[in-house]
């Protein structure tokens, strides 16, 4: 066909005769016509050699293919040609992948570059080759809660770097949720359904899979970040329950928009999902966009939040996440490193200046202006941690870390920095595996000068590291490099429910005075002053009563406690345990009131005296222990 890539002369495996198969269809296979063998065309297309079809979908092809030039495999999406003649799509791709690029990000599919050739445009990027939601769902009709939910939160952090960049995806399906391995997701295709989209001739007309399409793209109304939320609420209720949303053959624009405002309830599909996960899944395909999640942050929030409520997500059995998390750490914190030879190189384990030891020069190909850069680049990362930006901060990390190779100690520092954003986000199995990562590799150092350095590292990691709760050294040293092994410690603490033995550790780090090179320790307190106060939160509904003579009593509690939850400043756990106490609470005045306890009435003395031998009502055990 006139518009089919290039195709390089073969020779025939059997025979060996020279075979010319022009406007062969890509990897192909053709007969020879001296011997009559068939064998498989090695198709080029511009510097690339296609080697396998990875998919065929509405906009064109994607194959796996050798990028001659950089010597890479890569996935090439080669689009349709009447897709490519569309007046100014070229440029408007062009300048989508362009920002695409700019997203550099665990859960995106990486792309390359663009361009064009033998009248087709054409993207470059990174090989994706596990299969997608799409491929699984035709396997699985369903999936578990838990994987649907780990899913769901690597997709929602993909969308909302993209997003940070001015990228909405328009097109979030099971087919563009990509697989790097088992356990890892990524989202593709950003921005190619906009980039692609012809005018439709009528507003009848859908660009976009209609069982995953938002509402408010069927009346051509302005679309934004929630539009995208809708679209992986509907994927995600279609993988959790084994049908989309909606359902029906109908391509009208005005029919489907009566379906999508009438959308069911994900409990009422698939009864044994939990209730949490339903409320995630159900609030992100409410028909107007203003009742969906008000942002990304908000949205992870409460996937974390479902997830954590699992039966099996906690007390260590959240291991299972683990799986996933090795697999993004080993992307991207084995390369993470620190570019400073200054003030990082002379931390060390126990108090006192730098030894007079020239240390080694660093093997490393590095340039001082390159690790300068790192050093800059790093230093942006930490400060989005103490800001509290802490997806932004990982995904520093993580960019620090592909640039990086070989940098002792400023690898470790790395991965104890990530660990410590896992923490603050309430994340105990992704913290684990980058500790774990420390402990396994071991002491990072031989060299006399930096030996207290690399024995911290491997001491602190092994305690992290370690199932169950905090047991550190016998004796820390607060005025010293330890300082930062305490903030750590009570991190921990605190995400394991030990409010307070996170509280007493948190207080030594907060008194400590680091030695003058490692100043920069006490950019932490801020964060221990956070979780202080909310520690005094929790004191004070810890002191509230836990039996009640009537329900307005256990009503006055229950009040108290909402209040409390609102002034909670710090992610995951407290508000975990607050809300707990709050469903208890209210089960115990429904309790009360069911059995005649209410409002108490005016007393004879008879009724006094009787009162008095009557037992309070103990209600549900409270999730404070007590």
């Amino acid at each position: 066909m006139p518009d089919a890539p290039e195709v390089a002369e073969q020779s025939c495996p059997a025979c060996d005769a020279a075979v010319r198969v022009p406007g062969a269809e890509p990897l192909a296979s053709v007969a020879c016509p001296r011997c009559g063998g068939r064998f498989r065309v090695q198709t080029v297309f511009d510097d690339f050699v296609l080697l396998e079809t990875l998919g065929v979908g509405g906009m064109g092809s994607v194959y796996k293919a050798r990028d001659k030039r950089h010597d890479r495999f890569v996935a090439l999406k080669i689009l349709r040609k009447d897709l490519s003649a569309h007046p100014g799509a070229a440029a408007q791709l062009e300048e989508e992948a362009r920002v695409t690029a700019g997203v550099n990000h665990p859960n995106v599919v990486q792309v390359y570059s663009s361009g064009a050739a033998h009248e087709r445009i054409f993207l470059v990027m990174e090989v994706v080759d596990h299969g997608s939601l799409d491929d699984l769902m035709a396997q699985h009709t369903r999936f578990s809660e838990r994987q649907v939910l780990e899913t769901g939160i690597q997709v929602a952090r993909g969308l909302k770097a993209a997003h940070e960049k001015g990228l909405i995806h328009r097109d979030v399906k099971p087919a563009n949720i990509l697989f790097s391995d088992a356990g890892t997701a990524k989202i593709g295709d950003f921005g190619l359904a906009g980039a692609a989209e012809p005018k439709p001739a009528a507003q009848s007309e859908i660009w976009g899979t209609p069982y995953y399409v938002a509402p408010e793209r069927l009346n051509n109304d302005p679309e934004d970040f929630r539009s995208d939320i809708y679209s992986l609420g509907a994927t995600l209720f279609h993988a959790l329950s084994g049908r989309p949303p909606m359902e029906g053959e109908t391509i009208s624009a005005s029919e489907l928009h009566q379906l999508k405002s009438r959308p069911p309830s994900l409990q009422s599909v698939a009864p044994e999902v939990s209730r949490g996960t339903a409320r995630v899944i159900d609030r992100m395909l409410a028909p107007k966009p203003e009742n969906r999640f008000s942002s990304y942050e908000e949205l992870i929030r409460h996937f974390e939040r479902a997830y954590r409520a699992l039966p099996a997500a906690r007390d260590g059995a959240a291991h299972s996440r683990a799986g996933r998390t090795k697999r993004i750490l080993t992307a991207a914190l084995l390369l993470l490193a620190l570019g400073s030879a200054g003030i990082l190189f002379v931390a060390f384990w126990k108090a006192g200046p730098p030894r007079a030891q020239t240390p080694p020069e660093p093997t490393t190909s590095a340039t001082y202006d390159e690790t300068a850069a790192l050093q800059l680049r790093y230093e942006e990362a930490r400060r989005q941690l103490i800001d509290g930006r802490l997806d932004e901060a990982m995904t520093g990390f993580a960019r620090v870390g592909q640039d990086a190779v070989d940098q002792q100690p400023l690898l470790n520092w790395s991965r104890f920095h990530f660990g410590l954003a896992a923490l603050l986000e309430g994340n105990l199995a992704l913290a684990h595996d980058a500790f774990a990562q420390v402990e396994r590799t071991g002491t990072s150092s031989t060299d006399a000068w930096d030996a207290d350095l690399a024995r911290f590292f491997l001491e602190t990691a092994k305690v992290l590291a370690a199932p169950g709760a905090i047991r550190g050294p016998a004796e820390v040293d607060p005025n010293s490099t330890e300082a930062f092994a305490l903030l750590l410690f009570a991190l921990k603490a605190w995400q394991l429910r030990e409010f307070d033995q996170s509280a007493e550790l948190l207080k030594k780090f907060e008194t400590a005075k680091s030695p003058n090179e490692f100043k920069w320790i006490a950019d932490y307190k801020a964060i221990v002053r956070q979780h202080l106060e909310d520690y005094a939160v929790y004191t004070d509904a810890k002191s509230l009563p836990r039996r009640f003579k009537n329900a307005a009593e256990a009503q006055a509690a229950l009040e108290k406690i909402q209040a409390l939850r609102k002034r909670v400043q710090t992610r995951g756990v407290l508000v975990d345990v607050l809300e707990e106490e709050e469903n208890r609470l209210k089960g115990t005045v429904a309790n009360l009131e069911k059995t005649g306890k209410g409002t108490p009435k005016p007393r004879t003395p008879d009724q006094t005296k009787k009162k008095r031998r009557l037992r309070a009502s103990p209600g549900k055990r409270s999730s404070f222990g007590m």
